[in-house]
């Protein structure tokens, strides 16, 4: 069942990339933007930056569940670990819920994968 989550949450990483990047990146960035620090050109690579990081750090939470998943028997660190990852899948599945009224569907993706990890 890990190895399903990590791959599902893989998945989600590279979409959330590709499909955000040609869906709400690029047009959001063909309009104005507010300067930051003096620039709309630093604002508009901040804000690309911070929507491929969001892809990254869920790439890198897909992988450690991966190599968990790996281990015969988890030894207690791991087990830290997938469970500090399962709080942080609730704490996001729940806001994803909350915010965007259940219509963003990676609420269940995050919930799912949450008790997963909370219970292995």
């Amino acid at each position: 069942m890990l190895m399903t989550i990590a791959i599902l949450l893989a998945l989600q990483a590279i979409g959330h990339s590709l499909l955000g990047e040609t869906t709400m990146i690029r047009p959001l960035l063909q309009g104005e933007v507010p300067a930051l620090l003096g620039s709309e050109r630093f604002a508009k690579d901040t804000l690309r930056t911070a929507w491929h990081a969001t892809s990254i750090a869920w790439l890198t939470q897909a992988g450690v569940i991966f190599w968990i998943a790996l281990a015969e028997t988890p030894d207690a660190s791991q087990l830290t670990i997938l469970r500090g990852i399962g709080c942080g899948l609730a704490l996001s599945g729940v806001w994803f819920l909350l915010a965007t009224r259940a219509r963003h569907l990676v609420w269940l993706l995050h919930l799912t994968a949450a008790a997963v990890c909370l219970l292995h």
